[in-house]
């Protein structure tokens, strides 16, 4: 999904899945991803530490994974999680997956959440089991019970609620899966990366980002 008609002048051709792959190429046991020490006190888990190679196969297994739900490519998919590595993670995934992560604040209420889900046209949902005081996993659950166009809620953390289809062990034991999907048409860095969200009058407003952006 590209915001511009034309290549802009100047514009640059990387996009970030390409620099997880060459960096794992090029430094693969060089640290790349890590959790502040205190993160046991707003989301699951203990930190967690990465290198560069460890980044390249959790973001393939989280792609792989979502490849197999069958959503189409440029689907929108909305994430909900604290500033931590599975976020960013899920993120990375979801590029890799050729689909657009859409990134819900973690302290929305369900009625922003929802909003801004049906806005976009998401059709899965990816949150953490916890965010500080927050459930996200467990409140949007909830949102997509009441949203006939989410087909998949897809939740990190140790134990996701029912329901929730669970990547736990994407991050802690990434395996090998079939990510192959049709190139980019066009200049691949000019396509959508992330969908952000902006507050106006009328509540959330959807704003689309590039790679090169």
């Amino acid at each position: 999904m590209m915001l511009l008609p034309a290549a802009r002048p100047g514009a640059g051709r990387v996009s970030f899945d390409h620099l997880i792959q060459h960096n794992a190429r090029r430094s693969p046991v060089a640290l790349a991803l890590f959790d502040a020490p205190d993160r046991p006190l707003w989301t699951e888990g203990g930190p967690r530490r990465f290198s560069w190679a460890e980044v390249d196969a959790v973001t393939a297994a989280i792609a792989a994974r979502l490849a197999s739900l069958g959503l189409g490519a440029d689907a929108i998919v909305a994430i909900q999680g604290p500033s931590s590595v599975d976020t960013l993670l899920a993120i990375l995934g979801c590029q890799r997956a050729n689909l657009v992560p859409a990134l819900l604040p973690p302290g929305w209420r369900n009625a922003d959440a929802a909003v801004a889900i049906e806005r976009v046209g998401a059709r899965a949902i990816f949150a953490a089991n916890r965010a500080g005081a927050h459930r996200p996993s467990e409140a949007l659950r909830e949102v997509a019970a009441e949203n006939f166009a989410i087909r998949f809620l897809c939740g990190f953390g140790a134990e996701v609620p029912d329901g929730v289809i669970a990547f736990e062990d994407c991050f802690a034991n990434p395996s090998a899966g079939d990510t192959q999907r049709p190139p980019r048409l066009g200049n691949p860095a000019e396509h959508i990366a992330v969908i952000t969200f902006d507050t106006g009058p009328a509540g959330p407003v959807p704003v689309a980002r590039t790679h090169n952006e």
